[in-house]
């Protein structure tokens, strides 16, 4: 009993990918601390949700000032290799820990749902953002 491996519930890569690719990086950012926080890595669970962060402020920015279709799909690029190098870099860390624990993998529904909650927070951010730019801006 003592030697076996402690068991723990992780996001699958492929989950994270997916939902970085398909419902926006700080949603796969947000799965991928949450994988960091039960690994016990707090490192990478703070890069996770700086680079997070940053996306959605660059995100707000690019979004009120840069209308035109050029940056539009350079985020769309910048997107899938951002969700790429989530998605390896979750695939590693697991494959490191394997010896350790026994992995089970969370159901995508619970990331969904957490999508869901992520994207009303970052448009209810941009609205906001959006008022207060109307604000100052029609002064």
């Amino acid at each position: 009993m003592e030697n076996e491996p402690s068991k723990i519930i992780l996001w699958s890569p492929f989950t994270v990918g997916f939902s970085a690719l398909v419902l926006t990086y700080p949603v796969g950012a947000l799965l991928a601390a949450t994988n960091a926080h039960r690994l016990g890595d707090t490192a990478k669970k703070k890069k996770y949700l700086r680079f997070g962060v940053i996306y959605i402020a660059l995100f707000l920015i690019f979004g009120y000032f840069a209308f035109d279709g050029g940056i539009s799909n350079m985020g769309w690029i910048v997107n899938v290799v951002m969700a790429y190098t989530l998605f390896n870099e979750i695939k590693n860390e697991i494959e490191k820990k394997l010896v350790e624990w026994s992995i089970t993998y969370e159901p995508w529904w619970k990331a969904l749902l957490i999508a869901i909650a992520v994207l009303i927070a970052a448009g209810l951010f941009y609205l906001l953002f959006v008022v207060l730019m109307m604000t100052f801006n029609s002064q």
